[in-house]
């Protein structure tokens, strides 16, 4: 994985998918763990769906079989390690050195276990003799590597998720970065530990489930990914649940782009532009200010031209300037041409269009010889250069003015004031009067 630099895999786990899914294998791995702290054995069983659920019952079916020196020495290993983890959190002086419970329990159990002789007398499963050395050396058997291939490249997965999970969580607790490509190349395989210890380090992780309510008051679309890839890993295993998850979130951020909102902008007191309904101090501008919340793209032109029609037609009802700011000027005071057409105007705050696609800017076209014919005056601020260079390149400026694109709201509002008070002169100026005249022969015939 390090060598095919899969790093960019990274960016499709959120944090909503990183934390579902941390909790789903959490609780697949303590229910791994059952038992052997119940002392029983259970079949094992390939990937299916709920079949954490199926797992559950075999182990209730042999609940007649449980060990109970195991269950004892189990329940006794459990209560130290969560009653140090309690005590050492307040008491234990050294904050910096982790107090070395698990260490502690496993030279005590290895004491007990010598000297008892609890698999002699209680049939407790022990490690026994651990060959020393390295074993010698052999040719891998060619034949077995298609029955392993699926089997490799889920525990690559698995391995990388859960690595690049935890560097995550532990990254934004202690405030530090990983480069996950550098964690690819150091990445070994999962270590086996003693059940007990693996059930107390993993209830951190499980109640990770506390993370649901607040998650669904900051957003519930996170909030939706996180649960379904927690049920997808609880449902389903771990792969396919991780699978679940990431592809969630891709259709989450889709969906997004898809059906954005469509705001209307205010100034606050201290200059800047916000959403209105947001902020009670925000007062409405000269003109109205609109900005579509995504990337205009292929995927949502169609929405943004059905709402953009219908809001400049609301607010050109019922739009009125707030006080303390620049008033509209009276009818008396505006310049009109020789039809005595007054021009309205709309300014768009372009600041989400990071990008734009063909589609985009021929709804841009559309919009601006639309409104042209109607006497209103597309204006477009916070435009990005890579934008605008599309727009130029794509012939845009042969329907519109560069004198219609603004690198800031405050600029956009200003060359509306203008067109507010003398329009005919700003469009015969910007060079839009003969395009005003195409659209009208344009509708004419």
């Amino acid at each position: 994985m390090w060598l095919f630099r899969l790093e960019f895999l990274t960016a499709y786990m959120s944090d909503a998918v990183v934390n579902g899914f941390m909790f789903g294998a959490a609780v697949h791995s303590a229910r791994s763990q059952i038992p052997a702290l119940l002392g029983i054995k259970v079949p094992n069983r390939d990937s299916e769906f709920f079949m954490i659920i199926y797992q559950l019952i075999d182990i209730c079916k042999k609940i007649p079989d449980v060990n109970l020196y195991v269950l004892g020495i189990s329940a006794v290993s459990i209560t130290f390690l969560v009653t140090c983890k309690m005590l050492t959190d307040k008491y234990w002086p050294f904050k910096k050195i982790p107090f070395p419970s698990e260490l502690i329990l496993l030279i005590s159990a290895t004491i007990f276990s010598y000297f008892v002789e609890i698999h002699k007398h209680w049939k407790v499963s022990i490690i026994e003799d651990i060959p020393t050395g390295f074993p010698p050396f052999t040719f891998p058997k060619l034949a077995l590597f298609p029955a392993l291939l699926s089997y490799g490249i889920s525990i690559a997965v698995v391995a990388f998720a859960i690595t690049v999970s935890m560097g995550k969580m532990f990254a934004k607790k202690h405030g530090y970065t990983i480069y996950p490509n550098q964690e690819l190349l150091a990445l070994g395989s999962l270590s086996c530990v003693l059940s007990s210890i693996v059930i107390v380090a993993l209830r951190s992780l499980m109640m990770k489930v506390q993370e649901v309510p607040p998650l669904w008051r900051i957003s519930k679309i996170d909030c939706t990914v996180w649960v379904i890839t927690a049920a997808a890993v609880l449902g389903y295993d771990i792969v396919e649940g991780l699978v679940v998850g990431v592809v969630v979130a891709v259709l989450s951020v889709i969906a997004r782009s898809q059906w954005p909102l469509l705001n209307e902008i205010g100034r606050l007191p201290s200059g800047d532009f916000r959403v209105a309904n947001r902020y009670d101090s925000a007062a409405a501008p000269i003109v109205p200010v609109i900005r579509f919340d995504a990337p205009l793209i292929f995927t949502n032109v169609e929405r943004f031209k059905r709402a953009i029609r219908h809001e400049i037609a609301t607010l050109s009802r019922v739009y009125v300037a707030a006080p303390e700011k620049l008033p509209l000027p009276d009818e008396n005071d505006i310049v009109k041409n020789e039809s005595n057409v007054h021009w309205d105007v709309v300014i768009l705050d372009c600041s989400t269009w990071v990008y734009t696609d063909s589609m985009g800017i021929e709804a841009v076209k559309e919009l601006i010889l639309e409104m042209l014919s109607k006497n209103t005056l597309v204006l477009f601020s916070e435009v990005r250069s890579a934008v605008l260079m599309q727009y130029r390149k794509a012939g845009l400026f042969e329907v519109a003015s560069e004198d219609q694109f603004y690198p800031s709201t405050a600029h956009a509002l200003e060359v509306a004031e203008v067109v507010l008070t003398n329009g005919s002169k700003f469009i015969e100026a910007a060079g839009l009067g003969d395009k005003l005249r195409r659209c009208s022969l344009r509708s004419n015939d």
